[in-house]
């Protein structure tokens, strides 16, 4: 794989009703034992598994850009608010998991963040309160607003995890949505927002504008290395 400097790679994978438990729990027990402790405190099967295969993508890209997983992961972290990363490595990462889609975006040097977001029925006048007005106006204007609420929501969870920012900081953060780029707590942010299937809304940011950005549907059968 070429150099990720100017590009970012999005891997994902489906899961579905028929993938069998064992294999799972088989990818599981190839992380180290303090992901396998945080991932096992996930109580519904779906949610455990989503987390599995999300992990289990991360390190499947570091194999295509010919590292070591085991050695990133021995040094996988997380902050205070919860933003994953490989300690002090140049390697950038983000994870994101909705519906039956798990989605793994990578990048060298450029941290980045990424969200997916099943689109579902929601009672839009409860999410005002977390867009500028000329955003809302965009989004109720539009010919199908519950589709353009989640795009917008997605570009700015995935602002929020660029920037390494809780969910709950949002309002405070002043934001402003343009054509390309958001504006939040002061900083520009660059996003884009790849199609990935039917039914859903994503979106990938970075504080660097990509040149080029690559999109990847893993079968499952690829993830039990």
């Amino acid at each position: 794989m070429d150099s990720l400097r100017t590009q970012a790679t999005i891997f994902y994978s489906q899961i579905s009703q028929s993938d069998r438990p064992a294999f799972f729990d088989d990818l599981l027990r190839k992380f180290p034992f303090h992901l396998q402790e945080r991932i096992a405190g996930y109580r519904v099967d779906k949610d455990r598994f989503l987390r599995i295969t999300g992990k289990a993508l991360l390190f499947y890209a570091l194999q295509k850009m010919n590292l070591d997983p085991g050695a990133y992961f021995t040094n996988y972290k997380y902050s205070e608010n919860n933003k994953p990363s490989f300690g002090t490595s140049n390697i950038r990462f983000s994870l994101s998991y909705s519906g039956d889609i798990a989605i793994c975006a990578i990048a060298n040097h450029e941290n980045i963040g990424i969200d997916i977001e099943e689109i579902k029925p929601i009672k839009l006048s409860l999410m005002e309160a977390y867009f500028d007005a000329v955003s809302w106006q965009k989004i109720n204007n539009a010919p199908d607003p519950l589709a353009e609420f989640y795009r917008y929501w997605t570009l700015l969870e995935a602002t929020l995890k660029t920037l390494g920012c809780p969910i709950s900081q949002l309002e405070s953060l002043d934001t402003r949505i343009s054509d390309d780029m958001v504006i939040a707590g002061g900083k520009a942010f660059y996003y884009s927002c790849p199609v990935i299937e039917p039914g859903y809304k994503c979106c990938i940011a970075s504080a660097q504008r990509q040149d080029r950005i690559e999109l990847s549907k893993v079968p499952l059968a690829l993830l039990g290395y």
